[in-house]
């Protein structure tokens, strides 16, 4: 990934938005995950508003000072319009407080996002899974207690999701690594 100034700038908010937040765990700070995603994206394309969508994919959803607004203010329409896609708390209804219902509004929200913004939610789902196998490992089922959603809603999120990066033509290898994890978690 090349330092451009505006992914540093990027990379500047994150650290600020995300700073004091942890992942489930309780231990592992929250930046790892987008730079970690960020890195991996950087991996399939050196598009700028992509690795910066991929850097800022949850500042809007899991931080209260940094709006769609101020994407739009500091990165351009494209990058706010992606992180519009991968926010769940942007544009959407809820629909009465269910869980797996307001989920599945989500994925077919995404299924008109183009292939940037799949490629990052992509990346996203399997970084995930990743530190969630770990968890597992480490803490064993008591760890699902710390979700929102149930182990079964999960795997049915989880399943629809790589139906739509199939569906998208995703990078082959993603998808494998992505239902590799799903089992090594749900099954």
């Amino acid at each position: 990934m090349k330092l451009t100034q505006r992914i540093r700038k990027a990379l500047e908010i994150a650290e600020k938005q995300h700073r004091g937040q942890y992942r489930k765990n309780g231990v592992t700070p929250y930046l790892l995950h987008p730079v970690s995603v960020a890195w991996r994206v950087s991996g399939y394309t050196q598009n700028e508003d992509t690795i910066i969508t991929a850097i800022l994919h949850d500042v809007v959803e899991d931080t209260a000072n940094f709006g769609i607004e101020e994407i739009e203010v500091e990165f351009g329409e494209r990058v706010a319009e992606n992180i519009t896609y991968l926010s769940k708390n942007v544009g959407l209804s809820p629909k009465g407080g269910c869980w797996l219902d307001n989920k599945k509004q989500y994925i077919e929200r995404l299924d008109g996002a183009d292939k940037e913004v799949l490629l990052v939610k992509i990346i996203d789902r399997i970084d995930n899974a990743n530190t969630l196998v770990k968890e597992l490992e480490n803490n064993g089922e008591e760890f699902w207690e710390k979700f929102n959603g149930k182990k079964n809603e999960k795997k049915i999120v989880e399943e629809l999701s790589l139906e739509l990066f199939r569906k998208k033509k995703m990078p082959k290898e993603l998808c494998e690594e992505l239902e590799g994890l799903i089992g090594q978690i749900y099954n």
